[in-house]
């Protein structure tokens, strides 16, 4: 996962912030901000379906 990508969930998931909240304290724009946040779900669902086989 791309270091900036990290920095995304830690900001959205545990820190409670907003799509442009994270966008603002990054400086990257408020869509990529939600590109890597679906991606970064994507990878964890992947993750979680391989380990529960």
């Amino acid at each position: 996962m791309d270091p900036v990508q990290s920095q995304v969930v830690e900001m959205r998931f545990f820190g409670g912030l907003s799509t442009e909240e994270i966008a603002c304290a990054l400086g990257i724009a408020p869509r990529t901000v939600g590109r890597y946040w679906a991606s970064a779900r994507l990878w964890l669902l992947r993750e979680m379906s391989r380990v529960e086989k």
